[in-house]
């Protein structure tokens, strides 16, 4: 059940950095813009392996420029 949790979170996630882009989405000059996105794992623990199960703690950063 948690493992799906945390695969139901990656699917979003890159559900989004696979986004068609629209002509709003273009900047000025007709670039798009970019935006990094990253995961850091804090701890990954409570594992058990006979039920294939484990807790992950992370943080989810997202970095892009205002315009």
């Amino acid at each position: 059940m948690k493992k799906s949790i945390l695969l139901c979170y990656l699917g979003l996630l890159s559900l989004g950095l696979h986004a068609q882009e629209s002509k709003t989405d273009l900047t000025v000059n007709n670039v798009p813009e970019k935006v990094r996105v990253g995961i850091y794992i804090n701890s990954i623990h409570d594992i058990d392996f006979k039920l294939k199960e484990f807790m992950v703690s992370f943080w989810l950063w997202i970095k892009y420029k205002k315009s």
